[in-house]
């Protein structure tokens, strides 16, 4: 069978003509407002760079972004075609992100400076692809919102406990491996020494490492937003139990080797490797939550006897 008259030929026709000009103009209008994003917030983006170089607790914020870009290479089927065509949620969102980004210069605040970026993603993701579209990046702008840096304040507050809690289990576990130990606060007394759980030895610094790379890792593996959540939650205890690997390892080398372990090569190493078995152990957990994923997918997909025997 074939088509009577050349109706559906020349609709066909129209639409791509429609399609080529949308094309023509909505291409290079992308490129500008990219173009005018990089340079509005090229300040802002210098000041992840400053925070990265002098805040102990900023490491991750350089990471957000590169892996925000792979994130949104992964899903850029679902960002092909922007139609530009509803402006006035866009215009509110960038004006609301224009005020943000002001005050955030204005008073040097790097979390006003995010939320402002983070309002422009989203603006421009409605204006392009609508509110389906602001759905599916809804993921990727809160992962933009890790690139701010714990503010020091809480650091401060939270890190004595912190300290305290890793001293304590890691006093028991050296007990319980034949280690004489004495635990008084956020010091470790052994035989001839003292080793004491300093600030930047609780964890708090590669906590947010962990966690940033473990969310691109679990939206990039996990099937569901639940598999997803699971596994970003998990990187927490994760990272406190790498962080007292850590602190036991080295206590028990400076007490059964030689107490230059705490601060020679060995002690960084040991971190390193910790670390290593952190990311590890990340990966290992995502494959068995895929793995049940899978195999929940199967048994809900299969018919049961009843079902099977009436057909």
């Amino acid at each position: 069978m074939r088509p009577v008259g050349g109706g559906s030929s020349s609709g066909l026709a129209r639409f791509r003509r429609e399609q080529a000009d949308v094309n023509r103009w909505t291409r290079p209008l992308s490129l500008l407002v990219t173009v005018f994003i990089v340079a509005v917030y090229a300040p802002y983006f210098y000041g992840l760079v400053v925070a990265w170089r002098s805040n102990p607790y900023a490491g991750h914020v350089l990471f957000v972004p590169a892996l925000a870009a792979i994130l949104l290479w992964v899903d850029r089927d679902q960002f092909r075609r922007p139609r530009f065509r509803r402006a006035a949620p866009a215009v509110t969102g960038l004006g609301i992100a224009a005020a943000l980004l002001v005050v955030g210069y204005g008073k040097s605040a790097l979390l006003l400076q995010t939320l402002s970026f983070g309002a422009a993603v989203a603006a421009i993701a409605w204006w392009g692809y609508g509110a389906a579209g602001l759905r599916r990046a809804g993921f990727l702008l809160a992962f933009l919102m890790l690139m701010t840096p714990p503010p020091r304040e809480t650091v401060a507050a939270i890190s004595p406990a912190v300290q305290h809690f890793v001293a304590i289990v890691c006093g028991g576990v050296l007990r319980v491996i034949g280690v004489p130990v004495i635990q008084d606060g956020a010091v470790l007394g052994l035989v001839g020494v003292t080793l004491e759980v300093a600030e930047e030895c609780s964890g708090l610094r590669f906590l947010p490492i962990l966690f940033v790379f473990v969310a691109a890792f679990a939206r990039v593996t996990m099937r569901t937003f639940g598999q997803q959540a699971l596994l970003i939650a998990m990187s927490i205890p994760v990272a406190v139990m790498a962080n007292v690997t850590r602190v036991v390892l080295t206590s028990a080398g400076t007490y059964f080797v030689a107490p230059d372990i705490a601060t020679g090569p060995s002690h960084y190493y040991i971190g390193k490797a910790c670390w290593l078995g952190a990311l590890l152990v990340m990966i290992g957990v995502a494959g068995v939550l895929r793995a049940r994923g899978q195999g929940v997918a199967i048994a809900n997909s299969a018919p049961s006897v009843s079902q099977a025997g009436a057909h």
